[in-house]
């Protein structure tokens, strides 16, 4: 019998998809636009004058804000549109698992109330805090401003238009058929992470006016993690924390950029917990440890999971719903923990002892070395582990 949670999971990967369809029929059309058009308008830069060639910076600029203005609006209203969808599937889902009848959830007010939602977001020792609309104009103004940085550094030395060019858009990459490398990569990369959080917590926001709508008969929420090597200390901190619906302690999620974690509503009769959920842990041996090393030699980024062609590293299991944070991290083997927490937390971890809800403070905010040595049981692990 399919239980809640097995519902709730398969609509999550839904939502990791929807994620991928904004970036490919949105994000990057627009970049690769961009790679087009604008050394089109550098050609014979050269030949200008001053007051022509800041005429042409600022046509530029323009240009990429008009263009990235203009794939966000039809991001959000893609969001806008999900909003309502997950409403409509969270409604449906309850209704299986609950006897009493349901209260609707007025829709529009649902999507004003997500847009008008203060967004706060953990990054780096700070928190990026806004509205939807903030972010998204603050990412515009930030990938405008690289660009036309550029364009004005290379009107200034005299750089060459391919300079230019590449240092706006790199190369043509023939198998991917598409210009890879330069600043649009990395606004392409920043735009998809935003847009992913920005799934989050539109779709948290319609399961909130759900179960407020419907708190007569739903009582709590749990914070349920994704559980990974790309899970973050947050999230393996508030992992299976309950709350009660009327209450004001749950940490209201997006937590960070690209969040993965969602509430899941119980009540009297419901246990959202019922059953068994997928986690990917690593493979133990020598063989497993060192494929993933070779693997994340070769990038900067956080090795993942990519389907059953990573079974050499990475082990998918089925585990009983209720299976801690701590419990998951514990099974797995010291590579996998490496990659998950990094060297040293890993070795606070796995030799000092130190548990996983002490790498962060109360509120759930990661804790730095420094910070944790601080700390009673922080200063303990590291003695035990000789640092």
């Amino acid at each position: 019998m399919t239980t809640l949670l097995d519902s709730t999971i398969r609509r999550d990967a839904q939502l990791l998809r929807f994620g991928t369809h904004l970036k490919s029929e949105y994000i990057t059309p627009a970049m690769q636009g961009l790679a087009v058009d604008i050394p089109r308008l550098l050609v014979g830069y050269d030949e200008l004058n001053r007051r022509e060639k800041n005429k042409l910076v600022a046509e530029i600029g323009a240009l990429m804000k008009s263009r990235l203005d203009d794939m966000f609006t039809s991001i959000t209203n893609e969001l806008h549109e999900m909003t309502a969808q997950e409403i409509e599937f969270t409604s449906e889902l309850y209704d299986d698992f609950i006897e009493s009848e349901l209260k609707p959830v007025v829709v529009a007010a649902s999507i004003k109330a997500a847009d008008s939602a203060i967004i706060s977001l953990e990054k780096g020792l700070g928190r990026d805090v806004g509205v939807w609309s903030e972010f998204t104009g603050r990412n515009t103004d930030s990938a405008t401003r690289e660009v036309v940085n550029i364009v004005r550094d290379g009107f200034d030395k005299g750089r060459t238009l391919s300079d230019m060019t590449q240092q706006i858009r790199g190369k043509y990459n023939r198998a991917a058929k598409k210009y890879m490398g330069g600043i649009l990569d990395t606004t392409t990369a920043r735009a998809e992470s935003l847009v992913r959080t920005g799934v989050s917590h539109y779709s948290n926001r319609a399961r909130d006016s759900f179960a407020q709508a419907n708190k007569s008969i739903l009582d709590y929420r749990v914070f349920f993690a994704t559980l990974d090597n790309r899970t973050t200390t947050q999230c393996l901190h508030f992992h299976l924390s309950k709350y009660e619906l009327d209450g004001n302690s749950a940490p209201t999620l997006p937590l960070h950029y690209g969040e993965r974690s969602v509430y899941l509503l119980g009540g009297e009769g419901l246990d959202p917990l019922s059953g068994s959920r997928p986690v990917v842990g690593g493979q133990s041996g020598k063989q497993a440890r060192e494929a993933f090393e070779a693997r994340q030699s070769r990038t900067d980024k956080k090795v993942k999971y990519r389907g059953r062609k990573d079974s050499n590293v990475f082990d998918v299991e089925q585990v009983s719903a209720k299976v801690t944070s701590q419990q998951f991290m514990e099974r797995q083997p010291r590579f996998f923990v490496e990659s998950s927490l990094g060297k040293t937390r890993a070795k606070l971890f796995l030799d000092g002892k130190l548990p996983i809800k002490k790498f962060t403070d109360l509120q759930g905010r990661p804790l730095t070395l420094e910070e944790l040595k601080k700390t009673a049981a922080g200063e303990k692990a590291f003695r035990r582990i000789g640092e």
